[in-house]
């Protein structure tokens, strides 16, 4: 049997190296590690926040720009509409108001339409000639809304206010798109019944108010959203 001389404190010693070298190891483990992760931390940070400044630039820009193009539509939209309306004895009777994008130009019905019907007044074409001829001239595009008091409607081909409403709608983007001469993929139609008001419908008044048809004008890159 071989004896062996060495001491218990020796066994200690080894020991004790040996888990130093361990922990020396783990912790530089560890560094490279962070020193990894900082870097992947790093890199992501510049980008994020690169994309962040380029996002938010591109937007003010397009709500700069768009903004200029508001006024730009409003004031002459507005002044060519004032002409043409005083000219025909229409005077104020269609409102301007800027949205997000362009313009939104309501009509009240009565103006536009006999009483349950979807035919145009010859009276009021001239009006709707000069608002195609702008957006033509500017390349604009159309979005049409037809809106109606809460009164049930007495017709027989018309069953409600949702087909009155469409059906005004429809038939204003047939004018536009065959005398006014704005492309089919510049006009869009919607009809919303009596469930978007802007008035009170207990009064005649509000009634008149909420009878109307809304036309939105707007840049062809502009995506079009109302919120009514």
């Amino acid at each position: 049997m071989i004896k062996d001389n060495r001491s218990d404190s020796d066994y200690w010693q080894t020991i004790y190296c040996a888990l130093m070298l361990i922990i020396v190891a783990f912790f530089m483990f560890l560094i490279s590690v962070s020193k990894l992760e900082k870097a992947k931390l790093k890199s992501f940070t510049d980008t994020y926040r690169s994309d962040a400044i380029v996002t938010a630039t591109r937007q003010q820009l397009e709500t700069n720009d768009g903004q200029l193009i508001n006024d730009a539509l409003f004031n002459q939209l507005g002044g060519r509409l004032d002409a043409i309306l005083e000219n025909t004895g229409y005077k104020g009777a269609v409102g301007l108001e800027r949205v997000p994008g362009g313009i939104k130009a309501t009509i009240i019905s009565e103006l536009l339409f006999e009483s349950a019907t979807a035919h145009l007044k010859r009276d009021f074409l001239a009006v709707l000639d000069e608002i195609s001829n702008i957006a033509k001239e500017s390349e604009l595009s159309l979005a049409i809304e037809g809106h109606t008091d809460n009164q049930a409607i007495i017709s027989d081909k018309y069953p409600s206010n949702w087909e009155l409403s469409t059906a005004r709608a429809v038939s204003l983007l047939k004018y536009f798109l065959e005398s006014g001469g704005i492309p089919p993929e510049r006009l869009r139609a919607a009809g919303f019944g009596q469930y978007r008001p802007i008035a009170d419908n207990e009064t005649p008044e509000g009634r008149k108010k909420n009878r109307r048809a809304e036309l939105y004008l707007f840049p062809a890159s502009v995506n079009h959203k109302t919120n009514n």
